[in-house]
């Protein structure tokens, strides 16, 4: 673990929202701005550097959605096969800085991530030199997740719809957990979901 250097931003936008039924949920209002943005917001809120966007889908809509936020953003050719690669797309960009020390992961159909959170998973990460964290919610385990630079040769292999969790399990490795005391964010596939995450806002 090297805990003294940058924490980025992985904030993967990529996928093709097949389950919601038509157009793009990540462009749909939310607290403000779109949901892709609010994913977005948290990062830099919560002063991780760089904050990296995996686009595919709808790449250049998405991307003209965050043209006021200095995201950097890289696009994932291969997104159609699932979350993956867009995880060794992002590893790919970051595993040649050596400034960077861990990498936050942040899923942008889950708008309510919030920075308080993505803080608690860095400070545990800090306290205990665990090489994955993992936020676990009252109801679930979810997002954000930290991974520590020496696993990004371990994103770099992810492919397919198989994540960090997959990779990890392949290598035998632990997640480190830190219990959050509140219910997860919701993650929005379906419109239904859309609409519990706007009165959860209060939007």
């Amino acid at each position: 673990m090297t805990a003294g250097g940058r924490i980025a931003g992985l904030v993967l936008a990529a996928g093709a929202s097949t389950r919601y039924g038509g157009g793009d949920k990540l462009l749909l209002p939310f607290d403000g701005g779109t949901v892709v943005g609010a994913s977005v917001r948290a990062a830099f809120a919560a002063r991780l550097d760089p904050v990296l966007v995996v686009l595919g889908f709808r790449a250049r809509q998405v991307r003209e959605a965050l043209g006021h936020q200095a995201a950097r953003f890289i696009e994932n050719p291969r997104y159609a096969e699932g979350i993956g690669t867009s995880l060794a797309t992002a590893a790919a960009e970051l595993i040649h800085d050596p400034s960077v020390a861990a990498a936050v992961i942040l899923l942008a159909d889950e708008p309510g991530v919030s920075s308080a959170v993505v803080r608690v998973v860095i400070d545990e990460w800090r306290d205990t030199g665990s090489t994955a964290v993992r936020a676990v919610y009252l109801d679930r385990p979810g997002h954000p997740v930290l991974v520590d630079r020496s696993l990004f040769p371990l994103l770099l292999r992810c492919e397919g719809d198989r994540g960090l969790s997959a990779a990890l399990r392949r290598e035998g490795l632990p997640f480190h957990t830190v219990a959050i005391d509140d219910r997860a964010p919701v993650d929005i596939d379906t419109s239904e979901d859309y609409e519990r995450a706007v009165r959860g806002r209060g939007a």
